[in-house]
């Protein structure tokens, strides 16, 4: 098994990569706890080794850096399934794209971050990085569908591609992604996920031993994202997505 260099164990002992929870698991996965044959703990490990090989570090160069310390980048799909070894992929991305893509975002920090700290922070320009690295796909053509085809709940919790073009778009607003909260009772702060900017107050304090029920929400520690609603018309033909 690969292992990282710098990375030891008890007595100076090398640890196999894939043995230690990814820096960004925490961030991304917060209510599942880091096991090493967990499905997304081996995609993660697979993904983070291929970026940071020689074959799989160009596909990094395009990360951008934005002035909230987020980062996104933009992945050409075709010569990432023509190049990549793992497996897997492929249809982890078509039948389970938000874990898949959370797991491609957690390899891309694990091999800028950690991995490659030195080549990663001409990427980073030296800034810290949240760990959200917003992985955007394109030239997936072969997961096109037509806007008529979206009646079907085949379609659900899927992979697609509509090729259009925008007619109409609301303002850009901010939708929260991740919000924490701090227990009244022991000041423990849990980060939380908010799926479609919905945040769903806990009930009681997740951290153990503790019994707390006020729960508040830290706004001013709130992340975000850009967002918008727009209306497409879709574009029949051929040609790149």
């Amino acid at each position: 098994m690969t292992q990282v260099p710098g990375r030891r164990g008890a007595g100076g002992a090398p640890v196999p990569s894939s043995a230690i929870r990814p820096a960004a698991w925490g961030a991304l996965f917060p209510k599942e706890p880091y096991i090493e044959t967990n499905r997304k703990a081996a995609l993660i490990h697979k993904l983070q080794m291929f970026f940071a090989s020689e074959e799989g570090w160009p596909f990094l160069t395009g990360l951008q850096m934005h002035p909230d310390n987020s980062a996104s980048l933009k992945v050409d799909y075709a010569a990432l399934m023509e190049c990549c070894p793992v497996a897997d992929l492929p249809q982890a991305l078509t039948f389970a794209p938000t874990e898949a893509l959370l797991c491609m975002s957690a390899a891309v920090y694990e091999a800028v971050l950690v991995r490659e700290p030195q080549r990663g922070a001409l990427l980073t320009k030296g800034r810290a990085v949240h760990p959200l690295v917003s992985i955007r796909l394109h030239n997936h053509g072969e997961t096109r569908r037509a806007l008529q085809d979206f009646n079907s709940s085949a379609l659900i919790g899927r992979l697609v591609t509509v090729r259009g073009s925008v007619v109409r778009a609301t303002a850009v607003a901010p939708l929260i992604t991740q919000l924490p909260a701090s227990c009244g009772a022991c000041g423990d702060v849990t980060t939380h996920h908010c799926p479609d900017g919905v945040y769903v107050k806990p009930t009681t304090c997740g951290t153990v031993g503790c019994r707390g029920r006020a729960i508040e929400a830290v706004q001013s520690k709130a992340v975000s994202v850009d967002w918008r609603r727009f209306r497409l018309q879709e574009v029949t033909g051929a040609g790149s997505t």
